[in-house]
């Protein structure tokens, strides 16, 4: 549906993965997997780098970046061009 276009969605952080050390084709990075709702879905968001300070479990947050599938699920990925922006209430 919307996979390899950049979207924005508006996400509540639900839970975290522990933070895993991962070799990249740009060396080793840093990565965490987000469980996050959008109303009633639940939305996988990798998280890379330094993206992996910037949220919580139960921010509510703003995120533009594309959808991919891996292994027949949906992940949403937020490249170095899209953003992480907390909303706060």
């Amino acid at each position: 549906m919307f996979e390899n276009k950049l979207i924005t969605l508006n996400l509540e952080v639900i839970e975290k993965t522990e933070e895993k050390i991962v070799l990249t084709k740009w060396g080793y990075k840093r990565h965490v997997k987000a469980i996050c709702k959008n109303g009633s879905e639940k939305i996988i968001l990798n998280l890379w780098g330094n993206q992996v300070d910037k949220i919580n479990i139960g921010d509510k947050i703003i995120v533009k970046g594309f959808i991919i599938k891996i292994k027949g699920e949906s992940h949403f990925n937020v490249p170095k061009s899209g953003k992480i922006l907390k909303v706060k209430l």
